[in-house]
């Protein structure tokens, strides 16, 4: 049976944060901090971001880790769940970045 993004949302031990789509627009020259730092490299970025927004799921996949963030607007109050799996690649690995990092730097 498929879970659905009500039962995601619901069935969880504490209550999830819900990231609203609207707070992507505010701009960090705003008299409002910004909606988080984005100094870093990508992938620090991207751990940060996961770090502060996003919560670990009690399984895995393949033995990757897998988060959820859950998006919601405003507009309409509908929210729906983000799966991340977080995939891990080996210092020996013939390609050990993705290209987004690869290319615009670790």
């Amino acid at each position: 049976m498929a879970i659905t993004a009500y039962d995601a949302l619901t069935e969880r031990q504490k209550a999830p944060k819900v990231l609203l789509i609207n707070d992507f627009a505010i701009s960090s020259s705003s008299s409002s901090p910004p909606f988080f730092n984005l100094a870093a490299t990508f992938r620090d970025n991207i751990r940060s971001f996961l770090r502060e927004y996003a919560e670990i799921e009690d399984y895995t996949i393949d033995g990757a880790t897998v988060s959820t963030i859950f998006l919601g607007s405003q507009a309409n109050g509908v929210v729906f769940p983000l799966y991340i799996i977080e995939q891990q690649i080996s210092d020996s690995s013939p390609n050990p970045l993705c290209d987004f990092c690869r290319c615009f730097g670790k």
